[in-house]
C-alpha cells in the first residue's frame, strides 16, 4: 500500500522509514528514506493572569505564569482604543505596559514560544482604565412647607448622575421622580423634618464624585379648635377658652364682636 498510517511514537526524537519498490521478475529495488522527529509539546498552558481596572491610571504591570524550562515566554499588544498608542515592554514572565492615555480597554497576549513544530500556546488579558468623573455638585438646599421639591444636579461630561435618597424621619422613604435625570422631583416627603438627598456621578472603577442636597420639610399650619363657654352675663364677662389641634406657633389671642371683621388684641 502506497499509504501507511505509524503509531506508536510515544517518545520524542527521530524516527526513520524506508519505502521500497520492486518489480519482479526483475532484480533490484527501489527504496527512500523518510524521516520523522516527534518534538515534545507544551509541558504547560500560559495564564496571563486576570482581567484588571484601573482609575485615571496611564501604566500597569502584567504578571504570567513561568514558562515551562526551554520554552520562551512574551508580552506584546492586542487591541487598544483608537488615538491611543500604548507600549509593552517583556521582561520573561513579566511585562510592562505604559501610555495608557485614552480611556478604554487594553488588551495583551502573553505567549509561550516552543520553538519546536508543535507550536506556541496564548493567553489573552485586558486592563480597562476610566477617566475620573465630572465633580458632582447640587441643589439648592432649602426648607419648604410642602411633601415635594424639585432638585437639580449638574450635566456630567465624564460619567453618569444618579440620585438617591440618603436619610430622613424615621418609616419614610419619599419618592425620586427619575433618578438618572439630572433635573428630578423628589415627592411623598409627608412628614416634617430633615431629609438628605444625594447627587452621584460615577465611572466605572473611579470612586463616584457626591454631593449632598438637605431639604428641611415644615409642616404647614393648622389653625385648631377654641373651647370655652360661648355665653357670659354683662358685668361679668369673664371665661376660659383653649386651644386644641393646632400646628405651629401662637402669635397672638384677639377678640372680635363682628365676626372677626375687626379684632382687638
Amino acid at each position: 500500500n502506497t499509504i501507511a498510517t505509524v503509531t506508536g511514537m510515544d517518545l520524542t526524537g527521530e524516527y526513520r522509514f524506508r519505502y521500497t519498490i520492486t518489480n519482479a521478475p526483475c532484480s533490484g529495488s527501489a527504496s527512500v528514506d523518510v524521516r520523522v522527529f516527534r518534538d515534545a509539546p507544551l509541558t504547560a498552558s500560559p495564564f496571563a493572569g486576570a482581567d484588571q481596572e484601573y482609575c485615571d491610571r496611564d501604566y500597569a504591570l502584567l504578571s504570567g505564569n513561568t514558562p515551562p524550562a526551554g520554552v520562551t515566554a512574551l508580552w506584546e499588544r492586542v487591541s487598544f482604543p483608537p488615538l491611543s498608542d500604548p507600549q509593552v515592554v517583556s521582561f520573561g514572565q513579566f511585562g510592562s505596559v505604559v501610555d495608557m492615555t485614552v480611556e478604554g480597554k487594553y488588551c495583551f497576549r502573553y505567549t509561550f514560544q516552543s520553538n519546536t513544530s508543535c507550536g506556541n500556546a496564548d493567553d489573552i488579558v485586558c486592563i480597562t482604565t476610566w477617566d475620573r468623573p465630572t465633580v458632582a455638585t447640587a441643589g439648592p438646599s432649602q426648607a419648604i412647607c410642602t411633601n415635594l421639591v424639585t432638585l437639580t444636579g449638574n450635566t456630567p461630561t465624564i460619567g453618569t448622575g444618579m440620585w438617591s435618597f440618603v436619610t430622613g424621619p424615621p418609616s419614610i422613604t419619599p419618592t425620586i421622580g427619575n433618578p438618572l435625570t439630572t433635573v428630578s422631583t423628589m415627592s411623598g416627603m409627608n412628614v416634617g423634618g430633615t431629609y438628605v438627598y444625594r447627587w452621584a456621578i460615577s465611572n466605572g472603577a473611579c470612586t463616584p464624585s457626591a454631593f449632598d442636597v438637605t431639604i428641611q420639610v415644615n409642616e404647614g399650619t393648622i389653625g385648631g379648635t377654641v373651647v370655652g363657654a360661648t355665653t357670659v352675663c354683662a358685668g361679668s364677662n369673664s371665661g376660659a377658652v383653649s386651644l386644641t389641634g393646632s400646628r405651629g406657633t401662637v402669635l397672638d389671642w384677639c377678640s372680635s364682636t363682628d365676626n372677626f371683621a375687626s379684632c382687638n388684641a
